[in-house]
C-alpha cells in the first residue's frame, strides 16, 4: 500500500486505520514520513525538500534565461533515501534478502 502525502486522503481519523489494515491483511505500506516507521509502516521514502527546491530553482533558472519550460526535461527528486522497519518486514513475511538489499543499494 502506497501512503502518498495527500491531507485529503491521509488524516488524523484514518492513518492508524492505514496501518492496521496493513497488518491484518499482510500488506506492506510503504510511506513518505519517517515518522510512520514507528507505527508500522513497512519503509519510507523520504525525499530532500531542500535539494527540490534548488531543482526547482535550477529550472526556474533555465527558463529565465530563455529555455522553454516544455523544453526541460521531467525532473525526478535528485536526494531519496529509503528507510526500512525491519520488524515490520519480518512480520509481513518479506524476505530478509530483500530488507539487507534495500538497506545497502545506493541512495538516490
Amino acid at each position: 500500500f502506497w501512503m502518498i502525502p495527500d491531507p485529503t486522503a491521509i488524516t488524523r481519523e484514518n492513518i492508524e486505520a492505514f496501518f492496521h489494515v496493513s497488518q491484518e491483511q499482510l500488506v506492506p505500506l510503504i510511506s513518505f514520513s519517517p515518522a510512520h516507521l514507528g507505527l508500522g509502516a513497512a519503509a519510507v521514502l523520504e525525499i530532500d525538500r531542500n535539494d527540490m527546491g534548488r531543482q526547482a530553482g535550477e529550472m526556474g533558472l533555465a527558463i529565465l534565461k530563455g529555455t522553454a519550460p516544455e523544453a526541460l526535461p521531467l525532473a525526478h527528486p535528485r536526494r531519496v533515501t529509503v528507510r526500512t522497519n525491519n520488524a515490520v518486514m519480518r512480520r509481513l513475511g518479506i524476505s530478509s534478502n530483500i530488507i539487507e538489499r534495500l538497506s545497502s543499494e545506493p541512495k538516490i
